[in-house]
């Protein structure tokens, strides 16, 4: 059970209140694999309106901690994290021998992978893999 964050803080005069601490690595740990088991079992990061609080919500945590097991574990932030999930589902979608090669299909995989914005998708996976999508697939391919 996770110490309520909010607990024990009072302000007094000029003094800002204590922030909570981030979770102990064991704490990390059981934030971190609720999560990933939300990626996996239920493709929550597929979701294009997904959100930090969304998450929280299904893990059963808050935004400070969520947030520090994800960098304790991987050095990103969360939307880092998720935009990670959905290029590697991208991808897998792009090499499927039934994955259309043409940009019209690419607009589907978009759509498919959570991103809300084309410009958003090609700018994260070229960060990522170096190449756009279709160059990717061309590459990866041979």
């Amino acid at each position: 059970v996770l110490p309520d964050p909010v607990k024990g803080l009072e302000e007094s005069g000029d003094r800002e209140p204590e922030k909570p601490l981030p979770p102990q690595s064991d704490e990390a740990d059981v934030i971190l694999a609720k999560l990933e088991e939300k990626m996996r079992d239920e493709k929550i990061y597929l979701r294009s309106d997904l959100t930090i609080a969304d998450a929280c919500a299904l893990v059963g945590t808050n935004r400070s901690y969520i947030s520090a097991a994800i960098n304790r574990a991987y050095g990103i932030n969360f939307s880092t994290y998720i935009n990670r999930l959905r290029i590697t589902e991208a991808k897998r979608l792009l090499l499927s021998p039934d994955h259309p090669s043409d940009k019209a299909a690419i607009a589907d995989t978009i759509a498919q992978c959570g991103f809300n914005n084309t410009q958003t998708f090609y700018r994260v996976f070229k960060e990522q893999t170096g190449m756009t999508p279709l160059q990717w697939r061309s590459s990866s391919r041979h």
